[in-house]
């Protein structure tokens, strides 16, 4: 379960922001909002199961994406032997000469086993600065330092033995809980084995996740639960054929003789791993003169289907994977190319008490504001995210502001009582400059020209 990040000094973050899924102890006009925006893990603490953020283009929404996606892979990859040399990828704040030669933080809190982690590092591109682990135990009450890391310096508490005789293992631009799971350790394993469950998608680029969607459409068990996520959509498509060819790989007679030793040796490896290639079709339906049905047709998906169909499409495969493995999907643009009401559907699915049991999460970067809806979200779920004068990304909830839990929330944020919109001047003057303030020549009459 997530609980909260942390960025800073991260592209367009200079000081730290935090994204928090915490419940606060404000209640919704609609109780059932709450009943289904909420799951209790203790007496102390709620989660959300959605929260979405707002803001201008250019505000830093995409740059929390990036963080998170970085501080994932980071952990996931950086003890391997093929980043020994590497530099760490990281880019600071770069419009402050103070913190452009400063560290990068990121802190992420999590809950695994009753148990709830924070762990915290500093980064610079060539070293890792600072790391440290720490857990709370939910049911005992208390906290306590697994580790603590200052460059080099590694200090490994007795409740992390996993640690010790690692320390001089470690490289400095490695993290020490990677190197730990990489030798077995319990706790670092199973922390790697969470993060691996934080999935970070573009709502920009479908070929992935559609390929994905298209691996569950061939295998009737999952097919069917993706044709009841899709049915809420009203597709107009009756079924999904998914049929799977090997890949031929053919060359132009006119290919240069120097490489053609390359591309058989292409050629050779792609026949020796089976790869195959998936072709899908839409199966719709064929109406007589008076609507009555006659029979079924086969569209190409990707030829025939309209671009908002083949997101919707290929955002079912990673939605149903959250929902069936309690993930956490991080959508970026997830409006793009859809119309608002399919935006709310897939809020719904989260945001529900009957679809979502596992308590799957979803954060969304979105710029619908159709989604400000009080008996869609609650104020605590809805973040904005907006650029100060020194051009540094702050990110603020609406909790933080006097909003009466039966507001307008679409009225007031459109008016600008939260900040994260932009401010559009009159660029009509760009064009008609001429009939503003004409040129000395157009001044003239006819008879002075």
């Amino acid at each position: 379960m997530f609980v909260e990040f942390s960025v800073g000094n991260f592209r367009s973050f200079r000081e730290p922001v935090t994204l928090s899924m915490l419940a606060s102890k404000r209640k919704s006009r609609n109780r059932m909002v709450d009943e289904d925006a909420v799951f209790i893990v203790s007496d102390d603490i709620s989660l959300l199961k959605c929260a979405t953020v707002y803001g201008a283009n250019g505000s830093g929404k995409s740059n929390l994406i990036a963080a998170i996606k970085f501080f994932r892979n980071f952990i996931l990859n950086s003890s391997k032997e093929s980043q020994t040399d590497e530099e760490i990828g990281v880019v600071p704040f770069r419009l402050s000469n103070e913190f452009s030669s400063n560290p990068s933080s990121f802190s992420i809190s999590f809950i695994i086993d009753r148990t709830v982690y924070r762990y915290n590092i500093e980064v610079s591109s060539e070293e890792v600065v600072r790391e440290s682990l720490k857990a709370y135990e939910v049911n005992a009450g208390r906290e306590s330092i697994l580790f603590d890391r200052n460059f080099r310096e590694i200090k490994v508490s007795k409740k992390f033995p996993e640690g010790n005789g690692l320390e001089i293992k470690t490289r400095e631009n490695a993290l020490f809980l990677s190197v730990c799971a990489n030798f077995a350790g319990e706790i670092s394993k199973k922390i790697l084995r969470w993060f691996r469950k934080v999935q970070v998608i573009s709502g920009l680029d479908d070929f992935s996740t559609l390929r994905y969607t298209m691996s569950l459409l061939s295998k009737d068990k999952s097919k069917a639960q993706i044709m009841q996520i899709l049915d809420a959509f009203d597709l107009g498509i009756d079924d999904f054929r998914v049929d799977e060819s090997p890949i031929n790989i053919t060359f132009s007679k006119d290919l240069p003789v120097q490489l053609k030793p390359v591309f058989d040796e292409l050629r050779k490896l792609n026949e020796n791993q089976n790869a195959t290639e998936m072709k899908l079709s839409s199966i719709h339906t064929v109406f007589g003169k008076n609507g009555e049905p006659l029979g079924k047709v086969s569209f190409s998906f990707l030829k025939d289907e309209s671009e908002g169909t083949k997101k919707i499409v290929a955002l079912a495969g990673p939605i149903y994977d959250s929902i069936n493995n309690s993930l956490i999907l991080f959508i970026d643009e997830l409006d793009a190319r859809l119309h608002s009401h399919m935006g709310k559907n897939f809020i719904k699915i989260f945001n529900s008490a009957a679809t979502n049991i596992h308590n799957a999460q979803l954060i969304a970067i979105t710029h619908d504001t159709n989604l400000l809806d009080n008996n869609l979200l609650r104020r605590d779920q809805i973040w904005f995210m907006e650029k100060d004068k020194q051009q540094a990304s702050r990110l603020h909830s609406m909790i933080e502001y006097k909003v009466r839990n039966n507001a307008i929330f679409q009225r007031e944020y459109d008016a600008g009582k939260f900040g994260a919109i932009p401010y559009v001047g009159d660029n009509r003057t760009a064009f008609c400059q001429s009939l503003i303030e004409p040129s000395s020549n157009e001044s003239k009459s006819p008879e002075e020209k």
